[in-house]
């Protein structure tokens, strides 16, 4: 097969398309969120379920939503079935909100990062997928990085530069992420206990997922 075929028949990351609306209060704390979250699945089903059902559940990111309602569609087309790739959708909710953040801090000429910081989920808070979070560290992560990178000089040295330069620009960006760990399937979280009782011996089969890779340890 062609390379050219190759690409054209293998399936890739779901693109998606968000529509949302947000509001927020006075002191610019997210109160309501709306957004329907639309994934390219191409012509077969494939993983797009759990693909889609991963972006609705990480795009509240590390903000906190007082009021959201979150819609999933997953869209039949005539492309390519596309499937799971790293992150398993998780990306893509996460860059929706983190563009809805920037989108409002443009609209309302805020601070992007003071916008992110007064939003963000504090201990004991609760999802909109009803979880309670607890040793929630997110705002202290946030402020660890901020300091151990010395950001706000370095923000301060990129702005300066770009005032006095007019055709090269420097960037600089932080941003927040919250991935959960683990299958969706309650049942696919298995650890496995084997005991020998002539040898007397014992082997626990744990399983450890990184970046969706599944290691398997006796």
């Amino acid at each position: 097969m062609e390379r050219y075929d190759d690409m054209a028949v293998t399936g890739t990351r779901h693109p998606f398309r968000f529509n949302y609306k947000v509001a927020l209060d006075a002191s610019g704390k997210f109160r309501d969120f709306c957004v329907t979250a639309y994934s390219n699945c191409g012509h077969s089903l494939d993983l797009s379920l759990g693909v889609t059902q991963r972006a609705m559940v990480h795009i509240d990111n590390v903000y906190k939503f007082p009021n959201a309602d979150i819609y999933g569609r997953m869209c039949r087309t005539n492309l390519a079935s596309n499937t799971a790739f790293r992150g398993f959708g998780g990306p893509q909710g996460m860059f929706c909100t983190e563009t809805l953040v920037k989108h409002v801090a443009e609209t309302l000429n805020i601070d992007h990062d003071k916008l992110r910081e007064m939003n963000m989920y504090e201990e004991g808070a609760c999802t909109p997928f009803g979880m309670h979070l607890r040793q929630c560290n997110i705002k202290r992560t946030w402020n660890e990085c901020k300091e151990a990178s010395n950001y706000e000089q370095r923000l301060q040295t990129v702005r300066q530069f770009n005032r006095t330069n007019k055709y090269r620009k420097r960037g600089i960006y932080m941003l927040p992420t919250r991935f959960g760990i683990g299958f969706g399937l309650k049942q696919l979280n298995q650890r496995l206990l084997h005991s020998d009782l002539d040898m007397k011996s014992f082997c626990f089969n744990k399983y450890r997922l990184e970046n969706n890779d599944l290691k398997d340890q006796c």
